[in-house]
């Protein structure tokens, strides 16, 4: 079953009807109640992810529970070239019409590690996952969001200090790599009218989070529908 808690604040607004948010990593902890979220707020959600049952699960959970049910969109960002993607976003085009947002939140971790250690496919999947995905979809999908009333792409990043910390590994390198995307990526499209947010939710209470803030008390993690939240008030922007 997916990671997620439904209820989420003012689920009663409808402040993103009959717009389309692509979700990226939307099967993880955060990504799967964005979702959610997002469906009961009317939006309809190209939900990404690479594991087609947790993607079903979703969908199930959030028709059951009275959401827009989302279209989900197997995708391995890891494996995945730049034709995918340009396939995704024309699928998008073609059965959908518009894009008004694209959220990345897919990321891979795979446990603190020694750089002298790091095995070079998980180097290159992270890399791929993390950075890579986000700008060949960004890429893609350009068009589309400036034609958008009001585009927006979203970021999930972390905090500096800590991705700098001896044994992050690629997921340091890729989450600094991501830092540096958004900052160039924002500039770049300031003038397009397509909003790019960063969002750094903090350590948040999902098994992702866990693995990366080891040294945190459980008890200092904020909740998931904490940081659901931070990501809903720049798409309601």
């Amino acid at each position: 079953m997916p990671e997620y808690t439904a209820a989420v604040s003012d689920e009663s607004t409808e402040c993103l009807a009959g717009q389309v948010i692509l979700i990226t990593g939307a099967t993880g902890g955060i990504g799967s109640a964005l979702t959610d979220a997002c469906a009961r707020r009317k939006a309809t959600v190209i939900a990404c992810g690479k594991r087609i049952p947790a993607l079903n699960a979703l969908a199930d959970e959030i028709v059951s529970a009275g959401g827009v049910e989302p279209l989900i969109y197997p995708i391995d960002l890891a494996g995945a070239s730049e034709q995918d993607y340009c396939n995704l976003i024309e699928s998008i085009a073609d059965n959908l019409g518009r894009l008004d947002a694209v959220v990345h939140l897919a990321t891979q971790f795979k446990g603190l590690t020694p750089l002298a250690l790091v095995d070079p496919q998980t180097w290159q999947d992270t890399q791929q996952v993390g950075v890579t995905a986000p700008w060949l979809i960004n890429r893609a999908a350009q068009p589309l969001l400036v034609a958008a009333p009001s585009g927006r792409i979203v970021f999930a990043l972390d905090d500096r200090e800590l991705v700098s910390r001896p044994y992050m590994g690629p997921y340091g390198i890729g989450k600094a790599a991501l830092d540096a995307l958004f900052r160039m990526t924002e500039e770049e499209f300031e003038s397009s009218g397509v909003a790019v947010y960063g969002v750094f939710a903090g350590a948040v209470m999902t098994a992702h989070r866990k693995k990366i803030y080891v040294d945190h008390d459980p008890a200092d993690l904020q909740s998931v529908e904490a940081a659901v939240d931070q990501y809903l008030s720049v798409l309601a922007d």
